[in-house]
């Protein structure tokens, strides 16, 4: 199974392995058979379809394991965050295609693996216990529920997060409006005091 590479960074928003009393599969990443990278800590979860629909020249270096998986494996996301990092440490030149990573199963054994035409990362470890089960994360949506979506910029979010804990928030309050041109009310309480704000939500 060929994936892009940009779905290892889910890896972060997985559970920490070291938690007290958290089930050993929140703290794995599972790739699906579709190419779909899911996490979750019990709190939240994403989920990433990331099959790389052709390979290129430096997955082909990497030679076994394009096959598609016959079922999901989980993977420790400290072992895919450990993977994401050794990649990092040689930069994609200009005009060069961003390796891919495959990800293969044989019997009891997992592999990532990675080429850049130069450098070959291999990682190798056993597959965790068959009967560990990762969370039906679809149960956690009511499909049949009508919903309302806001479009919001990545970037604006990430700003005001980064503010909001600079100020020691620890909460953050956000309103949806029924009108999707009205703005997204926020608000939140800070030692110092609150602070209420509004963010206009992206057209589609």
């Amino acid at each position: 199974m060929l994936i892009h590479r940009e779905a290892l960074e889910l890896a972060r928003n997985a559970a920490s392995h070291d938690t007290e009393g958290v089930p050993i599969t929140i703290s794995c990443v599972k790739i699906g058979p579709d190419g779909s990278v899911t996490v979750t800590d019990g709190h939240h979860w994403l989920r990433m379809k990331a099959a790389a629909d052709e390979p290129n020249l430096f997955d082909e270096l990497a030679e076994r394991g394009t096959d598609a998986l016959e079922h999901p494996v989980l993977v420790p996301a400290d072992v895919i965050a450990a993977f994401n990092a050794a990649m990092k440490k040689r930069k994609v030149k200009k005009g060069q295609p961003v390796p891919h990573v495959v990800v293969a199963q044989h019997e009891n054994r997992i592999t990532l693996k990675s080429s850049d035409g130069k450098t070959m990362r291999t990682f190798e470890l056993d597959a965790p216990d068959a009967e560990l089960k990762f969370p039906d994360v679809d149960k956690t949506v009511q499909a049949h529920l009508p919903t309302h979506h806001v479009v919001l910029s990545v970037d604006l979010l990430a700003l005001l997060v980064k503010t909001l804990r600079a100020c020691k928030a620890t909460t953050l309050k956000l309103g949806f409006p029924i009108d999707t041109d009205a703005p997204v009310t926020l608000s939140t309480f800070t030692l110092t005091g609150p602070i209420d704000g509004a963010i206009m939500p992206m057209r589609e």
